[in-house]
């Protein structure tokens, strides 16, 4: 059976220095991902999952580095013009899947990126053109096709517009209808017949396809709702066990089954980020929250880095941060 201690490096390395500055290390990665994931004239529907994965996620990286290196050149142009040109290639008809409104949505999220990249308020048009197919109502026999969570959900859809917001400030008034809409949709979703959120059927606890994701991106969005929220995210703290880290579910949860995952997506790394979010909007538990994350930090450190690809979703990239 696999054990905890198999799936990460040993923490225990003496300390070294980079032998490069930071800036100069990131120059020579960005130089690798243009190298063997160039823009291309035209993208295949397996190269674009959204922010999430591919190149509309290579896109906004180089925008969004852009705007704190705004003179970094990398292969002989600045950081913008590479955002640019991911953008550029034949994406085909886009359209908004069924069951996929998050980060993964390749038509919002280029829509999104575009907004952020051009201040175009055509694209903003676009892009709002899609928020009514997930406001509802939905027809007894089909039910709500959108998930709540982060990646594939409405959760993702308010960080998207939240990211327009912060590179488009004159948006705004555009988007705070939209936001309180999916905001109201996502509250009053009830899954289980419980009141919870569900992903596939099961209830998860992280940051990826859970309840601490869904619940940090309707506080960030609509901060007033953090008096409602209150009591699911006691609950949330509660759930931390005695080594520092979350079930990934309910289901193992009650099954007792040993919380493995120690990842940005299942796990302490995404509590971390949530948490931290989350503190300034409940100052009657920012104790509680700050033991929480104490407890996870020294878990993750612990624990060393995790022998998974240099993703920040489920690898060593979101545990090092």
């Amino acid at each position: 059976m696999e054990t905890m201690e198999q799936r990460y490096i040993s923490n225990n390395m003496r300390v070294q220095f980079l032998a490069s500055s930071p800036l100069e290390n990131m120059k020579a990665s960005l130089e690798q991902v243009l190298k063997n994931t160039p823009p291309k004239k035209s993208y295949s529907n397996r190269e674009l999952g959204g922010l999430f994965s591919g190149y509309t996620g290579l896109a906004y990286l180089f925008l969004r580095l852009s705007a704190g290196h705004p003179d970094l050149t990398v292969m002989g142009h600045n950081l913008r013009f590479w955002a640019e040109r991911y953008l550029d290639g034949d994406r085909g008809s886009l359209v908004l899947e069924s069951g996929n409104c998050g980060l993964a949505s390749e038509r919002l999220s280029f829509l999104a990126v575009l907004c952020c990249l051009t201040k175009d308020l055509g694209h903003l048009k676009r892009f709002l053109g899609d928020v009514p197919l997930l406001l509802g109502p939905y027809p007894p026999s089909q039910g709500d096709p959108f998930p709540s969570e982060m990646i594939y959900g409405r959760a993702g859809t308010l960080y998207l517009i939240r990211m327009i917001k912060q590179w488009v400030p004159e948006f705004a008034p555009c988007l705070e209808s939209p936001t309180l809409r999916i905001a109201e949709v996502i509250m009053r979703t009830d899954d289980d017949g419980q009141g919870n959120w569900e992903w596939h059927g099961k209830r998860y606890y992280g940051a990826a396809h859970g309840e601490i994701g869904i619940i940090t991106q309707l506080v960030l969005s609509v901060p007033s709702l953090a008096v409602e929220l209150a009591p699911r995210l006691e609950d949330l703290l509660s759930l931390q066990l005695q080594d520092g880290n979350w079930p990934s579910s309910e289901k193992k949860r009650r099954e007792g089954k040993p919380a493995k995952l120690l990842q940005w997506c299942h796990g302490a790394p995404g509590f971390i980020y949530s948490l931290e979010a989350l503190r300034p909007y409940f100052p009657r538990h920012q104790d509680d929250i700050d033991f929480a994350i104490e407890k996870a930090r020294e878990l993750i450190w612990r624990h060393g880095i995790l022998v998974k690809e240099p993703s920040l979703c489920h690898g060593l990239f979101g545990n090092a941060l």
